[in-house]
């Protein structure tokens, strides 16, 4: 009987060590795309000024003209949120000097701008 509490700690040792095990083998696991000159930026959109798609394809098509034409920029495009890019984890920014956004006033598009520099 007092073999029991060994067998469940040798049990569980042994899970322990193969979900290290396939954790490793998930981070070392190809994502199918080249992450390497990559900058990604999520962009949110006033509603007062952007209420139908037509306007908000005029200036993402705005955007990525400006990109794309900017020195050192080889291509970019406008996406939903990449795989495995933690988005809902990630933190927004304010510039300085614009004013602070109304809750709930924000476009609900979710975009994501990424360009690959060189």
């Amino acid at each position: 009987m007092e073999q029991h509490p060994y067998l469940l700690i040798l049990v569980l040792l042994i899970g322990a060590g193969l979900l290290v095990q396939s954790f490793i083998r998930l981070v070392r696991q190809d994502t199918g795309f080249d992450h390497h000159n990559l900058i990604t930026a999520g962009i949110q959109l006033p509603l007062n000024k952007y209420k139908t798609q037509p306007e908000l394809d005029a200036f993402f098509d705005g955007l990525i003209e400006k990109l794309n034409a900017t020195p050192g920029i080889e291509s970019s495009t406008v996406t939903r949120p990449l795989d495995f890019s933690g988005e809902g984890w990630g933190y927004g920014f304010l510039v300085e000097g614009d004013p602070i956004p109304v809750p709930g006033r924000a476009a609900n598009v979710d975009p994501m701008v990424a360009l690959r520099h060189e």
